[in-house]
């Protein structure tokens, strides 16, 4: 009898601290080099939920079922008990500066994941994109919409039935365009410029003759063809962190590369060791350099 009791609470336990994800709606806000983030999840039930927060989080808010509530934070994480649950923080962790790098795990199944990500005002994709197929080298994967509001960017992505320890990872490079005032600036500068040069060549000058020698200007452009050295893996991690100004996080060139964790890091230190890229600390990330 008592085993009985006991299988009969353990049933009704885990049917109170699992319950699955019908929505998970996620938004990223770039505003001011700061990530706005608004997390709105719909379980299918009243359950237990965790949930995290980056190390830098701020500014934060939680609404229970609709009603703002009090929250207490253990190792960067929220226990709360709820069927609807809205989650609101700033942080920086998103953002490798003009790159926004997303890895997201779900925690249990999800019937529907919607990433939202709207660019700063004026910002645009470092590469163009396609807009009947929708592919770009500046934004991976392939978002299922993009449109703009007039001033901003809004990329979306759909997921459906993910599973447990499913991944999703996102990647997006943007470049900011001049703004419109700015622009006036220039040209009203070119005016006023124009206006002073005319007023001084309508004065008659004495014309001056300077005869100056000819100088002869060889340039000298030396390249070092390393990668004739490399293999083809070894060659792909050179050539992102050339596109990257020669620097580039670990964790942005595992997303662009697709290579896992492990291989990552062996050629990574198969390159330290030929002298040819290094590592630093930098907080929690590892930055790569190329030598």
């Amino acid at each position: 009898m008592k085993k009985l009791i006991m299988f009969i609470l353990i049933i009704l336990l885990s049917n109170i601290a699992y319950a699955k994800i019908n929505d998970f709606n996620v938004d990223f806000r770039i505003v001011d080099n700061k990530v706005h983030v608004e997390e709105v999840i719909s379980l299918e039930r009243e359950a237990r939920f965790i949930l995290e927060l980056p190390d830098d989080a701020s500014s934060i808010s939680l609404y229970l079922n609709d009603i703002i509530s009090n929250y207490t934070i253990i190792n960067n994480e929220i226990d709360v008990f709820a069927k609807d649950i809205k989650l609101t923080y700033v942080t920086n962790k998103f953002l490798d500066r003009q790159d926004f790098l997303l890895d997201f795990k779900a925690k249990d199944d999800i019937n529907k994941l919607s990433v939202k990500l709207v660019l700063p005002t004026y910002a645009v994709l470092a590469k163009p994109i396609d807009e009947t197929t929708l592919a770009s080298n500046a934004v991976f994967p392939k978002p299922s919409k993009l449109e703009t509001d007039g001033q901003r960017l809004i990329i979306l992505w759909e997921r459906y039935n993910l599973k447990k320890d499913d991944n999703f990872s996102a990647l997006v490079t943007y470049k900011f365009e001049r703004s419109n005032a700015l622009l006036y600036v220039i040209i009203l500068s070119i005016i006023f410029i124009g206006i002073i040069a005319y007023i001084i060549y309508k004065k008659p000058r004495v014309k001056t003759i300077i005869k100056r020698p000819k100088v002869r200007i060889k340039k000298v452009v030396k390249e070092v063809g390393i990668e004739k050295y490399l293999k083809e893996d070894e060659e792909q991690v050179v050539n992102i962190l050339k596109q990257k100004e020669g620097q580039c996080d670990q964790g942005t060139l595992r997303v662009i590369t697709g290579f896992s964790k492990a291989k990552l890091s062996g050629l990574l230190k198969e390159l330290e060791e030929r002298n040819i890229v290094y590592k630093e600390k930098r907080g929690k990330k590892n930055l790569v350099f190329l030598k």
